[in-house]
């Protein structure tokens, strides 16, 4: 393998997390970064493995350069724009389902929290 790729070293990484070897991992994840210094999934699968392996500060600064990495490419931004759009869409069947059941003191049978409604909503 191409020690330069940094496709190939991204991706063995990856196998390196799902087969629990966390150094060989880290490894590979540290060498995209020194390679690519704004890969910000690089960043993040390393964090994930500094967690596995009871790293948490170095997960969480991983995590933090990651999610700072992918705002400023837009990536925060893409999500934040579709999570208002599912919003928007489910806002009037939420309103008929959710919102009055207090005011015509009738239970709903479809009752639960928001949240409840959002995570069925999503299946």
């Amino acid at each position: 393998m191409d020690a330069e790729n940094i496709h190939a070293l991204h991706n063995r990484g990856i196998s390196y997390e799902r087969l629990a070897h966390y150094k060989e991992a880290i490894r590979d994840f540290t060498r995209v970064i020194e390679i690519d210094p704004d890969n910000a999934n690089a960043y993040f699968n390393r964090g994930c493995c500094y967690d596995s392996v009871g790293e948490l500060d170095l997960a969480i600064s991983d995590y933090s350069v990651a999610l700072e990495l992918d705002m400023r490419n837009g990536g925060g931004q893409q999500q934040n724009n579709h999570e208002e759009e599912e919003a928007e869409d489910g806002d009037e069947e939420y309103n008929q389902n959710y919102v009055g059941a207090e005011e015509d003191g009738e239970e709903r049978e479809e009752g639960g929290t928001f949240n409840e409604y959002n995570n069925a909503s999503q299946l």
